[in-house]
């Protein structure tokens, strides 16, 4: 029986500028890291997953405060490169168009409750200090997993708050601390080692 798996990560990157208004040939500095993020999209869309299907994968930022890209798989439209991708973003947040983007007025908060308000999804933060996460010990492989993954700064009192006042759990990649990049790319061969060994049953 194949194994469907769909999973979604909500990045939370509020120190990035909403405006676009970054320069392509200094992301680090005028993008205020927005460096990660474009990795982060590499490893969710391009040399990440070798097995799951990316039409299932989703990526969620969350920037400025308020303003929320959704992002799903770019298919025969995959940008290459932490440049290319930085484009992409740029172009959406000024109104250009973009088959698989779209950019909303949305808090961390409502994320997590129109999430949370899917009896069929489970929500979880990546964080240093929550409980291991291994290939026995994974979310439920049967739901809609997202899971909350901070910049290269962690998570401010905000989103603290919003994972105290709804009570969302925990998880740990284990005692180091990893880019936001690779904490995704983790995630996904997890899923792809479990998806793996159910298709040799």
């Amino acid at each position: 029986m194949e194994q469907v798996v769909h999973l979604r990560f909500v990045l939370y990157f509020p120190e990035l500028s909403d405006k676009g208004n970054f320069l392509l040939r200094d992301l680090p500095g005028s993008g205020k890291r927005i460096d990660v993020l474009c990795r982060s999209l590499a490893a969710c869309f391009d040399w990440g997953p070798s097995i799951l299907d990316k039409s299932n994968l989703e990526i969620i930022v969350l920037i400025g405060g308020t303003s929320c890209l959704r992002i799903g798989n770019p298919s025969n439209m995959m940008p290459r490169g932490e440049v290319w991708w930085a484009r992409v973003i740029k172009d959406a947040l000024s109104g250009n168009y973009y088959p698989f983007v779209s950019v909303e007025n949305q808090s961390l908060e409502e994320v997590a409750e129109a999430i949370l308000s899917n009896e069929k999804a489970h929500l979880w933060v990546l964080d240093d200090a929550g409980s291991s996460i291994n290939q026995r010990n994974l979310p439920d492989m049967n739901a809609q997993n997202s899971f909350i993954i901070g910049d290269h700064k962690g998570f401010d009192s905000e989103a603290l708050k919003v994972f105290n006042d709804h009570s969302i759990y925990r998880l740990s990649l284990g005692t180091a601390s990893y880019l936001t990049s690779h904490c995704i790319a983790a995630i996904i061969s997890m899923y792809e080692e479990v998806v793996h060994d159910v298709a040799e049953r």
